[in-house]
């Protein structure tokens, strides 16, 4: 004996699901991408043109900002090579 029930909407299929699910992972690894490496330019620049940046009554010293461009460009590449299927 069989049960069957009316839903009255289709469930769709695991594959479509995944797929769908896949794009949306791959748009954030995008955003993501585009964030770590604008900061990590942003950072490449204040190195290059040696802009001072006070946070309240705090200079922040240059050398805080080659970790600021080497730590997330590195996250921008790794993320850039984990997206492209490398």
């Amino acid at each position: 004996m069989k049960a069957e029930v009316e839903l009255g909407y289709e469930i769709p299929s695991l594959r479509v699901y995944t797929w769908a699910m896949g794009k949306q992972i791959k748009t954030g690894a995008r955003l993501a991408i585009i964030l770590f490496a604008l900061v990590s330019i942003a950072h490449l620049l204040r190195l290059i043109y040696m802009v001072d940046v006070t946070i309240g009554s705090w200079d922040a010293p240059q050398w805080i900002s080659l970790f600021g461009f080497v730590v997330p460009g590195l996250i921008a590449w790794l993320l850039w090579r984990e997206s492209d299927g490398h």
